[in-house]
């Protein structure tokens, strides 16, 4: 597995030589520099410069770039020798006051690259020309972002600090956050990956109009649902409960519980008894004459009818006197 590593990285050594011997023959700018970090840079807001993908590269670059054919803005693709498929990005370039040989470059650009902090990095930085971005598509690292009041303003004023962007990159958006009476609360940093650049994979980003859509962030996780719990098959049917628990008073007597009715008799289930009248109707009836059966047959006492309204007629009339 090391001999396989050692044998891409000589090819991928090899290819890049090629190449900056090609741009050198074809009049284009192609040159290998040594890396240095922007902290080491004799300015006073070298933090400043510490930010987007914008270099500072030495005088002879500009002397070189002035005597071809350029595009403005500058725009510059950048190799990692040791970095492998991971060194290779595009950046912008701040101004030309680097030490010859040397460029400097963001601490995040040279992490991306792969090159160690400090000096020794060797890149070859070629001059580049890139169509403007029109659609970009970025993967926040976290899902804080979606806590940001203006969006858009806060994009559109970091990417100013980006003069192209290449898929895969890794770029950074920074929000200054304001504590209690207007005083400074520090500075937040949201990171994004560039999984989608169009119409090529590496556009520039000044004075464009882009369409930027936001991918899923990295540490989102799907909501955990409730696990339903399982229903008994004859409360399901009966339907569910309502007011099952227990009643209590304000005094803090006992709370007397409704007597559930009797079951009816195994016998009697399904029947109703309906009962019209009172006890003296049945009484009535009872005193009632029967009848007799013609016919030829042996006299049948009839059954005496049920007798009704058999009260006391009362009138509301005073009776005359004789």
């Amino acid at each position: 597995m090391e001999m396989k590593r050692k044998e891409q990285d000589g090819a991928d050594v090899d290819e890049r030589w090629e190449a900056f011997l090609e741009a050198q023959q074809t009049g284009r700018f192609a040159q290998f520099y040594r890396c240095r970090p922007m902290s080491l840079l004799d300015k006073k807001n070298a933090e400043d410069y510490d930010q987007g993908n914008k270099v500072i590269m030495p005088q002879s670059a500009l002397e070189r770039l002035s005597s071809i054919n350029v595009q403005f803005p500058m725009v510059f693709s950048i190799e990692n020798e040791g970095g492998g498929e991971r060194g290779r990005s595009h950046c912008g370039v701040h101004e030309f006051v680097a030490e010859e040989g040397f460029v400097h470059l963001p601490t995040q650009m040279m992490e991306q690259l792969g090159v160690a902090a400090g000096e020794g990095g060797l890149v070859m930085m070629r001059n580049a020309e890139l169509p403007k971005a029109t659609f970009l598509k970025l993967q926040p690292h976290s899902s804080a972002f979606l806590n940001i009041r203006d969006l858009k303003d806060l994009m559109s004023y970091n990417f100013g600090r980006y003069a192209c962007v290449t898929e895969g990159d890794t770029i950074a958006v920074r929000e200054k956050l304001h504590g209690l009476g207007g005083r400074g609360g520090g500075e937040a940093v949201y990171r994004f990956d560039v999984i989608e650049a169009r119409p090529g994979g590496a556009v520039s980003t000044v004075e464009t109009d882009c369409e930027v859509d936001f991918a899923v962030p990295l540490d989102y996780k799907e909501p955990v649902l409730a696990t339903p719990v399982p229903v008994p098959a004859a409360e399901a049917a009966e339907g569910p409960r309502r007011f099952a628990g227990v009643g209590f008073r304000m005094d803090g007597k006992p709370v007397e519980q409704e007597r559930a009715p009797a079951a009816p008799a195994k016998g009697d289930q399904g029947k109703r008894v309906l009962q019209f009248g009172g006890a003296s109707a049945a009484a009535a009836g009872g005193a009632a004459a029967g009848g007799k059966k013609v016919g030829g047959g042996e006299e049948e006492e009839k059954k005496p009818a049920a007798a009704r309204f058999t009260g006391k007629m009362y009138s509301l009339q005073s009776q005359s006197k004789d």
